[in-house]
């Protein structure tokens, strides 16, 4: 790879590859669809995602996308003539018709090399029952004919010759997005794929100088740093697929001081396959620092799920010194959904139950 220096953030001056959908499942210059594609995820779709933000401490990154690819809808170009190098934010537009009130779409962009691997470039989310300046909530929610555009997350990355771009549609993705408590179906009428390119003009060699990095020659690694999907697991008997996930910022022995810093973290995801509105997250999370004798922690427990027409945020944060329990607060809030019939505002017995034990445990 290299290094591209801008101007000006989008450039302004810039070509773009267009390309539409079509019937036979391809991407092509001016393609359109003569009937509409429907397109209704399992509500584990997104597994393969990598995370959201990653850190390259562990395995955070996307995994192959071939997966996910079976269970969405998907449109191919043929192998490219001439490597195609992108410079910015892809956009994808559809004109889409959607049975539920809440609905959500995740575009995503590949790279299909002629093994068959499926490599994710960038991806995009759309709440579908929110307007398009994503400020309000649209009346009647996602129901009905809408035409919306997507924006990829802003990208450099060079498609060799001979691969294939790929866009894959689907109705979840989870757990990067929560998801919605049903499972809606979705119908493409077009789709049309634009692509920034980057200039054809090799770009002028970037100087960054040295690179300048603090140093602490007495600070001695006792945790090292982790962040990643430990493992993806699928319960048989439950029916359920499980996402375990370390946030690990480790612990350090700063010498000169004698001061012992930790900061641990997890994880844990669970999508019921055919209940997704019993889906449900949980995060841990301990920051301590210890000096002889004296020892001070902080750990917080969160919960989040569906309840009713809403979303649920339980929580919990402690203090201790020395084991000793010096602070405690909790928390039990409910955020409306866009689109969630609030007609059916009873919050199930069952529902409560769960989630508010899922905290005190």
């Amino acid at each position: 790879g290299y290094w591209s220096a801008e101007a000006h953030w989008p450039p302004a001056e810039q070509a773009r590859a267009l390309f539409g959908a079509s019937d036979d499942g391809r991407l092509v210059e001016g393609g359109t669809l003569s009937q509409p594609v429907a397109v209704s995820s399992r509500p584990q779709t997104g597994t393969a995602s990598g995370e959201w933000c990653p850190y390259g401490w562990g395995p955070d990154m996307p995994l192959d996308q071939r997966a996910e690819d079976a269970v969405s809808v998907c449109w191919d170009s043929q192998p490219l003539a001439d490597a195609l190098t992108l410079l910015g934010g892809c956009t994808v537009e559809l004109d889409l018709d959607c049975d539920s009130a809440e609905a959500m779409i995740a575009v995503r962009l590949n790279d299909v090399s002629p093994d068959g691997v499926s490599r994710r470039i960038t991806y995009g989310l759309r709440n579908l029952a929110l307007v398009d300046d994503l400020s309000s909530a649209r009346p009647g929610g996602a129901r009905g004919r809408h035409g919306v555009t997507v924006r990829l997350k802003d990208v450099g990355y060079q498609i060799p010759a001979g691969h294939r771009i790929r866009v894959s549609v689907s109705t979840a993705y989870w757990p990067v997005a929560v998801g919605t408590p049903a499972r809606p179906v979705v119908r493409i009428s077009s789709l049309r794929l634009g692509m920034p390119l980057a200039s054809l003009t090799p770009p002028a060699p970037v100087a960054f100088g040295p690179a300048r990095v603090a140093s602490y020659a007495a600070a001695k690694q006792v945790v090292a740093p982790g962040r990643g999907r430990l493992a993806i697991s699928e319960r048989l008997d439950r029916r359920e697929t499980i996402v375990e996930v370390v946030r690990n910022l480790g612990a350090v022995e700063l010498g000169d001081v004698s001061l012992e810093l930790r900061a641990l973290g997890s994880e844990s995801y669970v999508m019921p396959w055919h209940e997704p509105g019993q889906a449900h997250s949980e995060a841990k999370r301990l920051a301590a620092m210890r000096r002889g004798d004296w020892d001070l922690r902080i750990e917080t427990h969160s919960r989040v799920g569906f309840d009713g027409p809403d979303y649920r945020f339980s929580a919990r944060i402690e203090a201790f010194e020395s084991d000793r329990k010096i602070f405690e607060r909790q928390w039990d809030e409910r955020v409306a959904r866009p689109g969630a019939d609030r007609s059916r505002a009873e919050h199930s017995e069952t529902s409560t139950n769960e989630l508010a034990e899922g905290y005190t445990q």
